[in-house]
Parts: structure tokens; sequence; C-alpha cells
């Protein structure tokens, strides 16, 4: 980071976090902005992955600081996904790299899966969704989310891909029991149990992460059964049936970052969706997070939807529903230069730039990253797998 940004506004914690975001965004060239809207894959910094699982870091796995310095180029780097490291050493390596090495030192976020347990070897394994869903049990699900939240953290992980909030009503869609099940009350009081164990009393603490809601939204009723497919419904069973769910978890139990679905409702992506992603989630339940893409919906509204006539097109056209950040979609250079070129030709208003990378350095401000970017390398023995977790 540069010296003469130590002293910022945005590096001052006395400040309110509106004005962190505010400063920070207008120190921004259009390159750096758009760095944050992207999504890294793990193995983009290290030797290599685990030998079983080319996902998750092994224990021989070693930081590259050459390819690091290849990907942040001085202008440093959004999230990094598939990474899971075993303990902080290595994202707490990572971290302090990009942070050194930008001109703006804005820290690094890391995402990964964590429905039932963080989805890497070692960690403590919980029953599925709809095991949880039996028990109809609020406290014990919190309890759950407080422990993967405490591990998850633990090793330098700030946001995990969980809950999922569908509401299961055609068994021969596949994914059931990552559900909650069928009825929308239970679900709801769940998904609220859920997303405040995760996120716990402050983001900031050692022992929360971000929960990022999903799949926004109506995912679960697909035409034939398929997943993926197009949903034909109404907005009456819409706000009736599926909404309350996700709105228990964002409005109530204050989620900090959506997934928007890849399938369409009534032949409107989800992922191009302003009713869903601006009007809905925005407009009426004031979200102040950050919306991603689930891995490659904003491809598909070029190449299985056929809304948009290029990949550029369907970039923008999420974008401007409320799309964020992208979820391996497409090469990262790409993505971002597409963004860089719409911006300038006018296709797209560096405005929606703004309000996507304003919504993801706030969740990175929440999480006292610019404060406390590093993470205790003992936490990790300590809570991994303890036998409060496993009791």
């Amino acid at each position: 980071m540069d010296s003469q940004f130590k002293t910022a506004i945005y590096n001052n914690r006395n400040y309110p976090i509106e004005e962190r975001v505010q400063d920070l965004l207008s120190k921004m060239t259009l390159e750096e902005k758009v760095r944050q809207m992207d999504m890294y894959q793990g193995s983009m910094f290290v030797n290599k992955m685990s030998s079983i699982s080319r996902t998750a870091a092994g224990p021989d796995t070693k930081f590259v600081k050459e390819k690091a310095a290849a990907v942040s180029n001085g202008i440093g780097v959004g999230c990094i996904h598939d990474l899971y490291p075993i303990d902080s050493d290595l994202s707490n390596t990572i971290q302090e790299f990009v942070i050194n090495d930008s001109r703006l030192g804005i820290p690094v976020l890391f995402s990964e899966e964590a429905l039932h347990g963080l989805s890497s070897p070692g960690n403590t394994i919980f029953p599925q969704a709809i095991c949880m869903a039996s028990t109809w049990n609020e406290d014990l699900v919190f309890q759950t989310a407080r422990a993967i939240a405490s591990e998850t953290r633990s090793k330098g992980i700030h946001l995990v891909f969980n809950p999922v909030l569908e509401i299961a009503r055609d068994p021969r869609w596949g994914r059931t029991e990552e559900t909650y099940g069928e009825d929308t009350c239970l679900a709801s009081r769940l998904a609220y149990s859920m997303v405040r164990g995760l996120q716990g009393d402050s983001l900031s603490s050692h022992d929360s992460v971000v929960s990022e809601v999903k799949h926004f939204a109506v995912h679960s009723i697909p035409n034939g059964g398929l997943n993926c497919m197009s949903c034909s419904v109404g907005e009456r069973m819409i706000r009736s049936d599926f909404l309350p769910v996700f709105k228990s978890a964002i409005v109530d139990g204050k989620a900090m970052s959506v997934m928007c679905a890849y399938h369409s409702i009534d032949g409107i992506p989800c992922a191009a969706s302003k009713w869903l992603l601006t009007d809905v989630l925005r407009g009426e339940w004031g979200f102040q997070g950050f919306v991603c893409s689930d891995l490659g919906a904003i491809k598909r509204l070029h190449t299985i939807h056929h809304v948009a006539d290029s990949f550029e097109d369907a970039i923008r056209q999420a974008v401007e529903a409320g799309v964020d950040m992208q979820f391996f979609d497409f090469d990262n250079d790409f993505f971002q230069n597409a963004l860089i070129s719409l911006v300038k030709s006018g296709a797209l208003s560096e405005a929606a730039i703004n309000r996507a990378v304003s919504s993801i350095l706030r969740v990175k401000f929440m999480l006292g990253l610019f404060d406390n970017p590093y993470v205790d390398t003992s936490l990790s023995k300590k809570v991994t797998r303890s036998k409060k977790h496993l009791d």
C-alpha cells in the first residue's frame, strides 16, 4: 500500500463505515473498482492443491509469490474462492502480500462453501440442512451455525455460501437435502437462526462470517423437475411461499450477501432480473450487502437463456439488474476488461459499477478487514473439531 493512503479516512477506524467506503471509492481507478467485483481461484496463488481435492489446500500447499504478483499486479484482489486453507497461515500470507502489493491496500475477501460444516477435510461436519429441519429446533441450528462460523473464520475465511433457502416442492428436483424442507414458516425460522449464528453479534469478531444466502429466488420448482430449468409461477405464490424465507434471513437476520440463481422465472432470468435484485432486494428490503452470481449464471444469459447477444451484453445486463460480483463465469481478464470497455463506451454507467463496488467494500469494512486483516494462527487448533462442536 502506498504510504500516502495509510492516514486516509478509509484507513481510520474512527470514521463511520459509509464515510470510509465513499472515501476509498473516490480514490479508486476504474481498473481497481472492477477488480473488486471479481473472484479468483485459490490455485492461482499456490504451488499445488490437495492430493484429494483440486479445490482445497493440502498440508504441503505453499504460497507462491510470483504467481500472486502476476494476479495482483499492483491492483489487488477482490475475492478468492476454492482455497480452503488448513489454518490461517496460508490465508494470512496471501492477505499480507495483496495488501502490501496493491496501491490502496484493499484486503482480500476469502469465501468458501460451508452448508453443514466447512467443506474441506478435517472440519466438524454436521447433518445436512434437511436433517436439521427435522429437529424443529431453532437453537440447535443457531449453535450449529456458531460452530461452523468459528471453525471457518479461524482459517482466515470471511464468507460462506450458506444457507440454501429454497422451498422443496418438487421431489424430482435434486437438491432437496440442502433445504429446510417444504414449509415456508419452518424454513423462515431456521433461516433466521442459521444467519444469526453465522454472522454473530459482529462480523468483525474472530468467530463470525458473512452469510451468503442462496439461490435468489424460486429455484426449487423448475419445470420438469430439472435443476436450473425455468419456473412458471406467479408473483402471488412467489411472495407468499418463497420470498418470506429470504426476507427472514435478509431483513430480520441481516444477511450481508446473496447469491442469485441460474434459472428464469416466467422467462426472466434471475441474474438479469431488476425486479428481484433491485426492486425487491434493495428497494423493499433495504439490502446493503452484495449480490454474487451463482457459478456461471451470468454467462447463461447468453448461452442458455439467449436474452443477451454476447458475453459482454450478458455482463452489462447482470450488473444493471443488481449483480455485484461474478462467480467464475468468465476468465478474470475478460470479465474485468469487458466491464471497463462497457463503461468507456457508455453502454454501462460507472454509477452501476460504484454501486457494486460500494456493496462489496461495505462488507469488507463490516468484517473489520481494514483494521485487522489477519487471524490468530493458534485459533484454528483450538476450535476445529473441538469437544463442544463434536458434542
